[in-house]
């Protein structure tokens, strides 16, 4: 029972902080600070719900401790309110079912992640033609028609792919584990798991994984790489079939995102300290009418 309010506690701070992002960052090219912003996100959503909320309340900020009040006032009603159905005579009370399906959702969650991190496994040296061990990446070259992804250190590639595109596909992905983004998608994972019933978690897993497309293909053009023939490379590799859960791929979905992204001129700077000052006004104005 108490992993499913903090599950849904967990879920309530993730939608009030996503919606914000989506608002105001999503469609700039802060690639760094989005990614930033989105991971701090998770983890807010894992560390709050375990925050003892009346320890922090302070007086002297109306508008934190009115939200922290009416928040605690909630979850009190909700305790009570579980409480007293736990006394009911009920074999099976509703509440009772509800954490029954969270915790078979949640065992099945696991599940299948566990099942993708093994295939994922198995597909990197199934079907190996040969090895190559750089300084940040082991290649895995392949006989079959796979699409190229990347996974921790590893890289693997098909033979048909790395004769004509190999540089190109190669710092795509060596961009992904220079930038540590499996470490990201485990962490994604986590939340996703725990927050198995809430779309808003896969909407920010959508957003997040975006991001890491965009600061790739960003790194690849900082090599030299034509941007034309980057993207008609992008447009030729849409149409592969894969569907690796945890892997960076290549020719990840939304490829014309990824490419007005490379179009798009590089958002002001100063527009960062805009979005903050916007926030800081907002807070001002709050307490002033409170």
């Amino acid at each position: 029972m108490a992993l499913l309010v903090y599950s849904i506690k967990s879920a309530l701070v993730l939608t009030l902080l996503y919606l914000p992002y989506t608002l105001m960052l999503r469609q700039e090219s802060f690639f760094r600070m989005n990614r930033i912003t989105l991971l701090t996100i998770l983890m807010l959503a894992l560390v709050l719900p375990m925050v003892d909320i009346p320890s922090l309340a302070n007086p002297e900020q109306p508008v934190v401790y009115e939200m922290q009040q009416r928040i605690m006032l909630m979850t009190q009603e909700a305790e009570t309110t579980s409480m007293s159905l736990a006394k009911t005579t009920r074999t099976f009370s509703w509440l009772g079912i509800l954490a029954l399906v969270y915790i078979i959702g949640i065992s099945l969650a696991l599940c299948i992640r566990l099942w993708q991190l093994f295939r994922i496994g198995q597909i990197i040296r199934g079907g190996c033609l040969w090895t190559d061990k750089s300084d940040h990446a082991t290649i895995y070259c392949h006989i079959d028609d796979v699409a190229p992804f990347s996974w921790m250190r590893s890289i693997v590639i098909s033979e048909s792919d790395y004769k004509p595109f190999g540089r190109e596909i190669l710092l795509h992905e060596k961009a992904h584990i220079l930038n540590r983004h499996s470490i990201d998608i485990l962490f994604l994972t986590l939340v996703e798991t725990v927050q198995w019933w809430n779309p808003i978690a896969y909407l920010l897993g959508r957003s997040l994984r975006d991001v890491h497309e965009y600061e790739a293909d960003d790194y690849v053009l900082h090599q030299g790489i034509s941007l034309h023939n980057y993207q008609a490379l992008l447009v030729k590799k849409a149409l592969a079939n894969t569907s690796y859960a945890f892997a960076n791929n290549f020719n990840h979905s939304l490829i014309k995102k990824r490419i007005y992204m490379m179009n798009h001129p590089k958002s002001n700077p100063w527009l960062r300290s805009k979005v903050i000052a916007r926030s800081e006004e907002r807070r001002v104005g709050k307490e002033c009418r409170s």
